[in-house]
């Protein structure tokens, strides 16, 4: 698909800051980052499957490259934009390619004031799909970015038809930040960050990742931390 420049310069921003981000907080981050790829690893070591898409991939912190270049024939990166520094690192891969593709369904409708169905299908098919650390993401880049009033039908929407999505394939991995634990002094307050039903009977694993302890993410709050959830089928 086709990204408007002001939507890829709205994508670019938000990348780097994630980077920054895992920069600051790189030792935070170790766990969550060893658990997400212990999961993905641990569910497909025993696989027969031969292609796998990864959705949101982004700067593929929290994947285990190395074992899925070896294991699979084919490896979709799927992204709204890719980074240039992964793109470099990893075209010399044949059996890597990378697709540009808006999971949201949303995102440039929605900047560009444009009705527009949400879609309900993926324009490429693998054996396997992976989607890491980008379901509460669907909904979070057009709140933040684009001033977007909190809309719960909508962002269920988006959400739900991103697990219907999932659903479909022979094989599936489902990893995200579910709840945002928000330090307050002596208070806590918990946040969703999904506003659609779960696969909870596939739910096969569930980690806190420690977020931010720099009191930057959010500015009232000392730390940050999230409940992940790692769901299989």
């Amino acid at each position: 698909m086709l990204i408007s420049k002001q939507l890829r310069k709205i994508i670019e921003k938000e990348q780097t800051g994630i980077f920054n981000r895992y920069l600051q907080e790189k030792d935070n981050w170790e766990e969550h980052l060893y658990k997400t790829k212990e999961f993905i690893q641990l569910e497909l070591e025993s696989c027969k499957y031969n292609s796998v898409a990864i959705l949101g991939s982004g700067w593929l912190l929290d994947l285990p490259m190395d074992f899925l270049i070896q294991k699979f024939e084919k490896i979709m990166l799927v992204d709204i934009v890719h980074p240039n520094a992964i793109q470099n690192k990893y075209k010399k891969y044949s059996n890597v390619e990378f697709i540009e593709f808006d999971l949201s369904a949303k995102f440039q409708s929605i900047l560009e004031k444009n009705e527009q169905e949400t879609l309900l299908d993926w324009p490429f098919q693998a054996d396997v799909v992976i989607s890491v650390n980008l379901l509460s993401q669907l909904v979070e880049l057009p709140q933040d970015y684009m001033k977007l009033d909190f809309d719960l039908v909508l962002f269920a929407e988006i959400q739900s038809n991103h697990i219907h999505n999932l659903k479909k394939c022979e094989k599936f991995i489902l990893i995200s930040d579910i709840i945002e634990h928000q330090h307050l002094g002596a208070e806590i307050r918990d946040i969703m960050l999904v506003y659609c039903e779960i696969p909870l009977c596939m739910k096969k694993k569930e980690w806190t990742w420690n977020f931010d302890n720099s009191g930057k993410y959010f500015d009232k709050a000392d730390k940050v931390e999230k409940t992940v959830f790692a769901f299989a089928n």
